[in-house]
């Protein structure tokens, strides 16, 4: 109604229905009745190709994480939707793509139904690749990200919280009466291995791979944690949560930091979703077509190779002003040179030392403490390259 007034009002050239506005896919989506609800799947494929159906990705190879998590819709209904996502490694920036949803008033009842289109697409394009922009890629499944409940459902295994279910180790876990917890003991443990798996059908240090000459040492601190916790709180509290830190460094040592396997980007790409329904009714129809409403938007345009870009936000005051340079030194920011914009004036910090000694320097994660009274009284001319 509304563009149809702009359109009498304005003789303004525009569709009189949103629909042709929006470009709304009007092909009908093909949803399948699978066990507890329905199910439709777009495909890896087709989000790849439409992503970069401008220009081709400057890699020879795209390597890609897939997520699976339930997303409850509503809070007086169970009705919830189950996506499937996907994410481009080398792309960090780029939101997660929708490759299916399933929607039902719980979980879906059978996994394997749920997982099939995505396992035999996958099968398929990990060895043929894809057509990008009339040439073939080749696809590389770098990890299946998901929390640990839906890690259990989409492997079929013992929840996260019952007996045997550690999904890394073998330790064998006890129910505890009185914090009516399953618990945890110990920090020696078998690896479970994938051989094994076939036969029966914090953390900073972590973050990035800045720190990955001293990765080795968050595994101690991490096994020094459950032990000192064990000791303070009793076998009793160590629930999953509490014994799952001590895998954390064989999964950064195969992966990559934990900013690589973080859910985060999923989980903001989940409430996205959830925002796009106007109302209750036919709840996956809606998703369908608000998610084809949003694909001639979000294509890939290529590198921006106007200027350098610093990745960080500063400014004169005190939350924001600080920085370190290249030779370990403290920079309080003043303001920008008014001659170049890869410049600015700052005072150097004359004196610091490290804020605590042990278990390690915290120099090594660049943490130093020192007086305010201590920095220099002319400001200096520094360059953001010189920037850590």
């Amino acid at each position: 109604m509304n563009l149809n007034i702009i359109k009498t009002k304005f003789h303004a050239d525009i569709p009189s229905d949103t629909r042709t506005l929006l470009q709304t896919n009007r092909a009908q989506a093909i949803i399948k009745d699978i066990n507890g609800g329905k199910f439709w799947y777009y495909g890896i494929e087709k989000c790849i190709s439409n992503y970069f159906s401008n220009k081709r990705p400057p890699f020879a190879e795209l390597s890609i994480n897939i997520f699976v998590d339930g997303l409850p819709l509503y809070k007086s209904s169970s009705i919830q939707f189950w996506p499937i996502l996907l994410s481009l490694h080398d792309m960090p920036n780029v939101s997660p793509m929708v490759v299916g949803v399933f929607c039902g008033a719980k979980k879906p009842g059978n996994v394997e139904e749920y997982l099939r289109s995505l396992v035999e697409e996958l099968k398929t394009i990990l060895h043929t690749g894809i057509s990008i922009c009339g040439t073939n890629m080749s696809l590389k499944l770098r990890a299946i990200i998901a929390d640990s409940r839906a890690r259990s459902f989409i492997k079929g295994v013992a929840n996260f919280n019952a007996i045997n279910g550690c999904l890394k180790c073998t330790c064998e876990e006890e129910y505890s009466h009185d914090s009516h917890t399953v618990i945890f003991k110990g920090v020696h443990y078998v690896r479970r291995t994938d051989n094994d798996f076939r036969k029966k059908v914090y953390v900073t240090i972590l973050s990035t791979d800045f720190y990955k000459q001293n990765w080795h040492v968050a595994k101690e601190m991490l096994i020094e944690f459950v032990l000192l916790y064990s000791d303070i709180y009793g076998d009793q509290f160590i629930t999953s949560n509490v014994h799952n830190p001590l895998h954390i460094y064989d999964e950064v040592e195969f992966f990559g930091a934990l900013n690589t396997l973080s859910t985060y980007p999923f989980e903001n790409k989940l409430q996205h979703l959830k925002k796009l329904l106007r109302s209750r009714r036919q709840d996956l129809q809606q998703l369908i077509n608000r998610l084809s409403e949003l694909e001639s938007f979000h294509k890939y345009e290529g590198e921006t190779q106007n200027g350098q870009s610093i990745n960080f936000k500063i400014q004169d005051n005190h939350r924001d002003g600080w920085m370190l340079t290249k030779q370990h030194k403290i920079i309080r920011f003043s303001k920008m040179h008014s001659q170049s914009s890869s410049a600015f004036h700052g005072r150097v910090l004359q004196e610091q030392w490290n804020y605590f000694e042990y278990p390690f320097k915290s120099s090594v994660v660049n943490i130093y403490v020192g007086k305010s009274s201590q920095f220099s009284n002319t400001e200096e001319v520094l360059n953001f390259c010189n920037i850590r």
